[in-house]
This record gives structure tokens, C-alpha cells and sequence, in this order.
């Protein structure tokens, strides 16, 4: 707890709302229409991660499941979450993945604490746009149930950077990070770094009812071999990248997003499963205590 203690100490250390390091434009907003419709409420990633920068007060909670098809490997994974705004520019996400394979059985290695600091907001008459910092790590509960390469929620610290761009009709998004692994149980599953990028389309929008959005994102991850008693794993590591088109519909109470990602690039080291495609979806309710 110690190593864990220190590098949020570190991470909370850089969110001093010092202008140097932050920039935040309010006097100038985008009408209330397309991407904007829902007030406090914008499209994000479907698999890409971060971008859950929430009002002062506000909580949203939800649940994120995937299934990984391919020869020769089926993995399931849900992810149930809850995201408090402690500030409008700083967020807390509490999540506890579960892993469900033929090979590994049913597992929960982890619960994963995550700070995202918007450093940098800025608004227009015809954008917004904001870059963020994400960091997490991993509380272990479990080697149990976690296969390699499933995403970097099995990483015991995490930390990336995010940018978005949102206009009434279009918005654009990218984000790039590294997860890092530690032994536990003479097991190493290999650091892990990821790069996202996607672009989205309003389809259909009611001011302060819904919003309908359809996107399309680039996700990559790249996982170094695993050792395990202190042997290198040669079937293990390896790249892979998809390509997820997906649907979002928004209000102010709740949301869903929901695509499908087909593999368009995978080499992988060794022996291993080839991933086909990736079925994924998203549900959140959002709560104002206040």
C-alpha cells in the first residue's frame, strides 16, 4: 500500500489549480442543440478510457461488459462502476472488473481506484475541448480469473492522458497510456500500452431530452510477454488494434452506448488465441445528491 500511498499523493501533488497548468474559458458555451442538447452530458468512448470528468457533486454509476470471441478464446468481462465529482475538474472511479473464460473460470483481481484531472478546459460559441490526466491503480484480490491481455484493468497502476474535442454535430477524441504489472505470485503479466483515437456524429437531438450519437473509434493495445516464476512466457505479448463503430443515446438521468469492434490488426507472440471481434456495451445513471 505504500507504492500505492505514493503515487496518488504524487498525482493529487499536480492537480493545484494553478494557471500555469490549467486554462478555463466559461464566459462562452455552444448553443443547447446536437451534441449539446443534454446539459452537463457529452458523448465519450465506448472502449476507450478516461474521458469521465463529471460536475461538482454529481455521481453516476453503471456497468461496462465486453465479450472477446475468436478462435480459440471466448473471455467475458463486466465492469460495474461509480464515478463522484469531487470538483468540475477532478473525478473519482471506484470499479471492480470480473472476469468470466472457459480457460481461467470466474475471477475478480482487482478493484480499481482512478483520479481524471482536467488540466485543461476550454469553451467557444461553436466548441469545447478538454485534456485530462488519468490515473489508476489496482487494488489485488485475485491472480484468479485474470487472463493475460485482457485489458488494462488487470495493470496494477495505469496512467494516460486524454483529448477531446466536441462541436454540436461532430466531435473527435484521442487518448494514449501505460499500464504497468508487478509480480504477485512469482506472476508477471507484462506492461501494457494503449492509443485511441475516434471521431462521432450527432444523429438526432432534443434540447434537455436525448441525444442520439454514432461513433467510431480506433483503439490499440500493445502487452509486453508475462514472466511467471521467473521465466518469460513466449506465448504471451503481442499487439492488437480494432476498429468500433457504436451508437449512444443520451439523457439527463441515464445512458447507454453499445458497438461492436472487429479486429483489423493482430500479432501476437507465441501460441495464443486470435481475438475476432469484441461485442461491448455500456449503461450509466446519474445521480445529483445535491
Amino acid at each position: 500500500m505504500g507504492k500505492f500511498a505514493l503515487i496518488f499523493c504524487a498525482f493529487l501533488s499536480l492537480m493545484s489549480e494553478s494557471p500555469q497548468c490549467k486554462s478555463e474559458s466559461t464566459k462562452q458555451e455552444p448553443p443547447q442543440i446536437g451534441n449539446f442538447s443534454v446539459p452537463g452530458k457529452h458523448p465519450h468512448p465506448l472502449w476507450g478510457f478516461g474521458q469521465n470528468i463529471l460536475t461538482e457533486g454529481k455521481v453516476e454509476t453503471g456497468d461496462f461488459t465486453d465479450t472477446r470471441q475468436g478462435r480459440g478464446t471466448q473471455l467475458t468481462e463486466t465492469l460495474p462502476f461509480v464515478i463522484f465529482g469531487l470538483r468540475d475538474d477532478l473525478s473519482l472511479l471506484v470499479a471492480t472488473p470480473t472476469f468470466l473464460s472457459s480457460a481461467h473460470g470466474v475471477g475478480i483481481p482487482a478493484t480499481i481506484v482512478q483520479f481524471e484531472y482536467a488540466y485543461y478546459t476550454n469553451k467557444t460559441f461553436t466548441f469545447t475541448e478538454q485534456a485530462t490526466i488519468v490515473a489508476n491503480a489496482g487494488i489485488p484480490i485475485s491472480n484468479n480469473g485474470a487472463p493475460q491481455h485482457v485489458s488494462i484493468s488487470s495493470s496494477d497502476y495505469f496512467i494516460g492522458a486524454t483529448y477531446n474535442r466536441t462541436y454540436t454535430d461532430w466531435l473527435f477524441f484521442t487518448s494514449y497510456g501505460g499500464g504497468f504489472s508487478t509480480t504477485r505470485d512469482q506472476i508477471n503479466f507484462g506492461n501494457t500500452f494503449v492509443y485511441q483515437a475516434g471521431i462521432g456524429r450527432n444523429i438526432v437531438s432534443i434540447k434537455d431530452e436525448y441525444s442520439w450519437t454514432g461513433m467510431v473509434e480506433i483503439d490499440g493495445e500493445y502487452t509486453g510477454q508475462a514472466m511467471i516464476g521467473g521465466v518469460l512466457d513466449p506465448n504471451s505479448g503481442g499487439n492488437t488494434t480494432l476498429v468500433t463503430p457504436s451508437i449512444a443515446f443520451t439523457t439527463q438521468q441515464f445512458s447507454f452506448h453499445a458497438g461492436v469492434g472487429g479486429v483489423v490488426s493482430q500479432r501476437l507472440m507465441g501460441s495464443q488465441g486470435v481475438r475476432e471481434y469484441v461485442v461491448m456495451a455500456a449503461v450509466c445513471w446519474s445521480f445529483d445528491p445535491q
